[in-house]
C-alpha cells in the first residue's frame, strides 16, 4: 500500500534465462498503474539512480527490491552514494 506522498518505479524486468516467455515489461507495469500513484519507470540501472537522486527527500526511506538480479547489491551501493553526495551538496 502506497501513500499519497510515496513513490514506486519499476526497472526493467530481469530475466535470469531460461524458458520464461518475456511478454511484460517494466515499462508495461509501470504504465498499468493510475496516475495518482506517482510510478516511474528506468530502462537501466543508471536511470534510476538518477531518478531516485531526483526523488528522494531528507527523510525518505529508498527500498530497492528484485529477484535473482545479481547486480542488485552494486544499484544499492549506487544509489547509497548518489545520494550521500546529494545530500553533502545542499
Amino acid at each position: 500500500m502506497l501513500r499519497p506522498q510515496d513513490c514506486f518505479g519499476y526497472l526493467e524486468i530481469f530475466y535470469a534465462g531460461g524458458s520464461v516467455t518475456k511478454d511484460v515489461s517494466g515499462r508495461m507495469l509501470a504504465d498499468d498503474l493510475p496516475p495518482a500513484v506517482h510510478c516511474g519507470y528506468a530502462p537501466d540501472h543508471a536511470a534510476a539512480v538518477d531518478w531516485i537522486r531526483g526523488e528522494a527527500r531528507a527523510g525518505d526511506t529508498v527500498l530497492i527490491m528484485g529477484a535473482r538480479d545479481p547486480s542488485l547489491p552494486r544499484l544499492t551501493r549506487a544509489v547509497l552514494a548518489a545520494l550521500g553526495s546529494a545530500t553533502r551538496g545542499r
